[in-house]
């Protein structure tokens, strides 16, 4: 087992991150076999092959077509100073890494919940989780800093996590100091995971690569449902009880636990009241998991976003949990019930808060369960 290390410095060399193959296989040398999985052909092939002293004019080598698997790479300097190559069209075929791949497999390791998003050079691969719904968020840039666009700070959210790199020369200096301020880790790809026959591992157990993050959000953490789920939970077969304004039930293979606003993070912290976002919650439950608008403002779409992903890190599960059917139209995927008088939920649809729904009871289809598997 070793660190991919050629494979690290490809990746900061490799312009764009995509090469042929004959580049890709001159660069990784015996790191090709185990590294070649991380790579994905494009369909077209490279206008140049590299040499191995560049200057001059003519330089990189010029692919020339011959035939349908015939290409010749030619030196264009006068006169010529590298030699010429006979290739096939395996041979200059642009390959391009896989990252979605890779951050799999990084998740995979380093024992993170796999949530990929890929936006302004920041691969978002997921969260560290340390019990259901506590974890903090992994990132991943690959690539010179030379190259790429400047990274933006908001780029990796706001809670402190881990930032891995392919190599120190990925981040700029400036930048990799004001996320340090800000409470994050930066490691280099070949700190943390090596190649042991054709998968990635940790070189630590990720307790250990991570324990001064795990500490710090273990014990700052809000507070979440002192249970987790059992092996095998989904969506499905969770069953959401509306109780109370402010409690939901949670049940599911025996277990029940009372959900509250501050288990999810829906509490105003300056009010002590409830954000839109747990509103919109008691408001699918109460309309048995269906909700309609007829037509629904930008900023309710923009909670709804939020609530799921409240729901999802709180719950600790990776699919979204409220879904949109149709135009204006969301089911639940979990079951919904709701065990509140019709006194009690015409208080509680009453209230200034309420996300322009319709009345509760008034006008929307009933949903006894979910939509699918359950």
């Amino acid at each position: 087992m070793r660190p991919p290390s050629r494979l690290a410095q490809s990746l900061d060399e490799v312009v764009g991150l995509a090469a042929s193959r004959h580049e890709w296989r001159a660069r990784l040398a015996d790191e090709w076999q185990a590294t070649e999985r991380f790579l994905k052909p494009r369909g077209n092939i490279v206008p140049t092959i590299p040499c191995p002293s560049p200057g001059g004019e003519g330089c990189p080598r010029h692919v020339v077509r011959l035939g349908p698997d015939q290409f010749r790479a030619v030196c264009a300097n006068t006169p010529r100073e590298c030699d010429t190559l006979d290739l096939a069209f395996a041979d200059v075929e642009v390959l391009a890494l896989d990252t979605r791949r890779l951050a799999t497999e990084i998740a995979s390791a380093l024992e993170i919940d796999l949530d990929y998003r890929e936006r302004r050079g920041v691969i978002q691969i997921g969260r560290h989780l340390i019990a259901a719904g506590a974890g903090f968020p992994v990132a991943l840039v690959l690539g010179s800093a030379a190259w790429r666009p400047a990274l933006h700070l908001h780029n990796f959210g706001d809670a402190p996590g881990v930032i891995l790199l392919s190599s120190l020369s990925s981040l700029d200096p400036d930048v990799g100091n004001q996320l340090r301020l800000r409470g994050n880790r930066i490691h280099v790809l070949d700190e943390v995971v090596g190649d042991d026959y054709g998968r990635l591992v940790p070189l630590a157990p990720p307790g250990i690569l991570f324990h001064d993050l795990r500490d710090r959000y273990a014990a700052t953490e809000p507070v979440r449902p002192p249970w987790r789920l059992p092996a095998g939970s989904t969506w499905e077969k969770l069953k959401f009880d509306l109780i109370s304004s402010e409690e939901i039930n949670v049940s599911t293979a025996g277990q029940s636990q009372k959900l509250r606003p501050e288990h999810l993070g829906l509490r105003n912290e300056k009010t002590g009241g409830v954000t839109e976002g747990w509103v919109f919650l008691r408001t699918v439950i109460a309309m048995r998991g269906s909700l309609g608008f007829s037509n629904i403002e930008p900023r309710y779409v923009k909670q709804l976003q939020l609530l799921n992903r409240a729901l999802r890190e709180g719950m600790g599960m990776a699919e979204t949990p409220i879904m949109k059917v149709g135009r204006g139209e969301y089911e639940t995927r979990f079951v919904s019930i709701c065990s509140l008088s019709p006194a009690e939920l015409a208080e509680i649809s009453g209230r200034p808060n309420s996300p322009g729904t319709k009345k509760f009871g008034q006008g929307s289809r009933q949903h006894r369960g979910p939509t699918k598997g359950g």
